[in-house]
């Protein structure tokens, strides 16, 4: 009887995946910029095609600071943003971005938090997407 069950919960979990219901997970580390002190993860997990983005810094201002991901890397980033993402605001950012996490996995982004919306060329804390 147990064996049934163990095969029809791997069977589901297959069967989810093969539709695109489990289109996985990846975690990003956030490194800190410019002896900001802030560090901490990304969490980009698939959702119908598209992209939820969980941000969860430490050492972070009360104050909302902008967050972006930018095409390019954290050492040669593209200034021009490819998808907003909400403030990070008491170290935390959620945000669904209409992009598959396939897609950004493929190619070459970074997501950037900047010191604050009136000091955006300040970068506080960036990881890569791979």
């Amino acid at each position: 009887m147990r064996m049934r069950m163990l095969a029809a919960v791997l069977g589901a979990a297959m069967l989810l995946v093969a539709c695109g219901g489990g289109g996985g997970e990846l975690d990003v580390e956030m490194r800190k910029l410019n002896d900001s002190g802030q560090s901490g993860t990304a969490t980009l997990t698939e959702e119908d095609g598209q992209t939820r983005v969980v941000l969860d810094l430490a050492d972070s201002p009360a104050g909302p600071q902008p967050a972006h991901i930018h095409p390019g890397t954290c050492d040669e980033l593209d200034p021009q943003p490819a998808y907003p993402l909400n403030n990070v605001e008491n170290g935390s950012s959620d945000t669904t971005v209409n992009v598959s996490l396939e897609e950004l996995r493929d190619g070459e982004f970074a997501i950037n938090v900047h010191l604050s919306g009136e000091e955006v060329q300040t970068y506080v804390a960036c990881g890569e997407i791979a």
